[in-house]
């Protein structure tokens, strides 16, 4: 799996182009009228056992706002959902049809999952609100994603992101290059199925746009078989820049790949970047070192000069101190928080529609930490925002703060037709 519009951060899913789509007979539907009391709505969240414990995010923003009275007199009620295994469509099914079927859920959030059940919860007229790292939710006005779709089913494709391109370029410039990224040479690698080597194009294409060169980009990682021996990979990059080693090394791929290559590339003597985006996590900073990893919203390492993060960290840590405040944990909690204001939307006499019907034209936003994320347009458009953060081994240093970018739009060529303007609030 990778998004053409923000091809890295799907990296964090990497099963997600092999999977099939979770589907299923959608049977009696659990009317609103049931699934919402007058002073009570039911959700429940669906998370896939790599983002285990993240839901503390979406129960940190609802018992926030239950503490000032819930949304017009109603309370939140968090159904706690069972995570399953990765890509596990089956699974995915069965706990969507256990929350909403048999616990009365009225929307699910957060989902964070490469495999949502979109047709039974479509069916079911079940508003979603996510972290939309999976082409299941795309084009479907039912799931709602934080940053906007991200991934296009192939062979669809997406606008891709100036993001990273000018992060970077804001990086060189910051070091002391005049030209930042301009000539700069880029080697980008992913996995070996169509959707990554279609994304993997996608990403030259932005790059070279942006005035860097792009020597390599292939899909080579298997999504199948796991990496043993990295040395071909590591050869390849090392020598790409007409035998000499490029400046930048992209790496769209898993966790165990990016780790497994980055370590082999260091080993070999590479001294430029290795940017990826699957290794923010406090939990893993050691292993993180030296690596630069790029997130769609600003991380707690930016609280200090960013009030509304670091509302975001207190409110997390409220709900429990202990709480790691992973890529997922946010995400769940910048869910809840979008459900919350479609809910405020939706006005007193709430329905799922109604719900559906607000978010469909809503534009979410924390400032300074997410967003903005348009809809209507948001079922077919990611948000083209983003921050720049590298592990020094002890903690992450926010490289690029968050900032909103230009996407862009290709044919069949290398050339963008159009250009989307960064988004504003």
């Amino acid at each position: 799996m990778r998004s053409r519009n923000f091809v890295a951060v799907v990296a964090c899913v990497a099963l997600v182009g092999a999977m099939m789509a979770a589907t299923g007979t959608a049977t009696a539907r659990v009317g609103s009228a049931a699934s919402i009391g007058s002073d009570e709505i039911k959700v429940g969240g669906l998370i896939e056992t790599q983002f285990a414990g993240s839901d503390i995010g979406a129960k940190a923003r609802f018992a926030d706002e239950n503490d000032k009275g819930g949304v017009n007199g109603r309370k939140i009620t968090y159904v706690s959902g069972q995570t399953y295994a990765q890509g596990n469509t089956a699974a995915a099914l069965a706990e969507g049809q256990r929350l909403v079927q048999q616990e009365g859920v009225a929307v699910i959030v957060p989902s964070i999952t490469s495999v949502p059940p979109t047709q039974f919860l479509t069916q079911q007229k079940v508003p979603a609100f996510s972290w939309s790292i999976t082409p299941l939710g795309w084009d479907n006005k039912w799931y709602f994603g934080i940053t906007g779709a991200l991934v296009a089913p192939f062979p669809k494709s997406a606008p891709g992101s100036a993001s990273l391109p000018e992060m970077l370029s804001q990086q060189f410039k910051d070091e002391g290059n005049a030209n930042g990224g301009k000539g700069k040479t880029v080697a980008i690698i992913g996995s070996d199925d169509a959707s990554a080597k279609s994304g993997v194009n996608q990403a030259k294409k932005t790059f070279v746009t942006d005035g860097y060169k792009v020597p390599y980009a292939k899909g080579a990682f298997s999504l199948t078989t796991p990496t043993t021996d990295y040395t071909p990979f590591v050869q390849a990059i090392m020598t790409s820049n007409n035998g000499n080693p490029p400046d930048v090394a992209y790496l769209v791929a898993s966790f165990n790949d990016v780790q497994g290559l980055s370590k082999g590339l260091r080993q070999a003597g590479f001294q430029g970047v290795i940017v990826n985006p699957t290794t923010y996590d406090p939990r893993i900073v050691k292993a993180a070192e030296t690596l630069e990893v790029y997130t769609q919203w600003a991380t707690p390492e930016a609280a200090a000069t960013t009030p509304n993060m670091q509302k975001v960290v207190d409110s997390i840590h409220k709900q429990d101190p202990n709480a790691a405040l992973s890529l997922g944990t946010l995400a769940a909690y910048f869910a809840a928080d979008m459900f919350i204001q479609a809910l405020k939307a939706a006005g007193k006499n709430v329905t799922t529609d109604a719900i559906q019907k607000a978010a469909a034209k809503m534009t979410y936003q924390i400032k300074d930490v997410i967003g903005p994320t348009k809809y209507p347009a948001g079922f077919t458009l990611g948000t083209s925002c983003a921050q720049l953060a590298k592990s020094n081994g002890a903690a992450y240093d926010v490289v690029v703060k968050f900032g909103c970018y230009p996407a862009y739009i290709f044919g069949t060529g290398t050339k963008p037709k159009k250009t989307i303007p960064a988004p504003t609030g």
